[in-house]
Formats: C-alpha cells, structure tokens, sequence
C-alpha cells in the first residue's frame, strides 16, 4: 500500500511567496503561509488559488465614542 505524499506549490495572496499545499487538495481546506503565517484556504482548484480564511481573523472590540 502506498500513500500519497506530493505537495503542489501555489502562491500565497499576501505574501506572494510559494508554497506547499498537500495533494490532494480540497476547497475550503486550510493552510497557513509558513513565510507570513497568514491564515488561507483553498477557493479554487482549477487552477489553485488560495484566499484569506476569515473565519479565523479575529476583530478588535469597537468602542462606540457616543
């Protein structure tokens, strides 16, 4: 039995450095930019490109000056 380790290079949208997504991959799937540690996921998969996930931005407490 064999198990399937390839990874496919594509670009980060931040940074624009490549990197390694797992083979195969999925839309929707989660990856964080080893160089600017951004937090993305898979949107297309023909051809690859990776968006910001943000689910995982965290938004600042806004205090209303009223």
């Amino acid at each position: 039995m064999s198990i399937n380790t390839q990874t496919i290079l594509t670009m980060c949208p931040d940074c624009e450095e490549q990197i390694p997504v797992p083979s195969p991959p999925q839309i929707g799937q989660k990856i964080s930019c080893p160089n600017c540690w951004a937090y993305l996921e898979v949107v297309s998969l023909k051809p690859l490109k990776l968006s910001w996930d943000v689910s995982e931005v965290e938004y600042e407490d806004i205090e209303d000056d009223y």
